[in-house]
């Protein structure tokens, strides 16, 4: 019973056994795994998108679901790219399970490594990407520099992104605390609307006190 709630909660590593080698991923992963209504929703969405011999691009693959179910549908081919190297190895082992290494090929890179060309990593532009490189605030994992990177060099003009776009509601907040907790980058922005502006250095801030710990509402919810 508290194994199984561990992997309900999702607060310890994965941990799949290969080769008397243990592969671990960040607990998030078996929240992600459990979500069955994300999971259903991006089926459908590969399922209804993608067309006849499509080239797919999985940009952050983490256990390979996503390129699974892309290769079930009437890709060609999918390339699953990882650039955790634990991840890649549990995706590796989750594509070999379930018999679609000729319907997949994985990289263990980051999607900036990634080249074009026969003799590369991809023999041509994907007709398709789909990705999940999502955190809870949407932008903190490099979302839109790698998709701009990706839409730049490794996709077709007419290509397809999925998911094709976010709606992030903010609440504007008075507060120094929570000024000191996270900051975001400016590189996570990059290739976002130039009006945006971002803190990219937060390396003389010092640690936040008790007393400012309050905060208060500035303006009402945006989108």
């Amino acid at each position: 019973m508290a194994q199984e709630a561990a992997i309900q909660q999702g607060i310890y590593n994965w941990l799949q056994l290969h080769s008397a080698e243990a592969v671990s991923a960040p607990g998030y992963h078996y929240d992600m795994l459990h979500d069955n209504e994300r999971n259903r929703v991006y089926r459908m969405a590969l399922e209804d998108e993608i067309e006849e011999d499509d080239f797919v691009l999985d940009i952050g693959t983490g256990s390979g679901l996503l390129s699974m179910l892309a290769a079930r549908t009437k890709a060609q081919h999918v390339f699953a790219v990882e650039g955790d190297s634990s991840l890649a190895a549990a995706a590796k082992d989750n594509i070999e399970a379930n018999g679609l290494s000729d319907l997949v090929t994985l990289h263990a890179k980051f999607s900036t490594d990634i080249q074009v060309g026969w003799s590369a990593d991809i023999p041509c532009k994907a007709d398709m990407l789909v990705t999940e490189i999502f955190d809870s605030a949407l932008l903190g994992e490099g979302m839109i520099p790698t998709v701009t990177d990706a839409c730049k060099r490794l996709l077709t003009p007419e290509a397809k992104v999925i998911p094709a776009g976010a709606t992030m509601t903010a609440l504007l907040v008075d507060s120094s605390y929570l000024l000191h907790q996270e900051v975001l980058s400016a590189h996570a922005l990059e290739g976002a609307c130039a009006a945006l502006h971002v803190c990219s250095d937060a390396s003389d801030l010092g640690p936040p006190r008790a007393a400012e710990r309050s905060w208060h509402c500035a303006a009402q919810p945006m989108q």
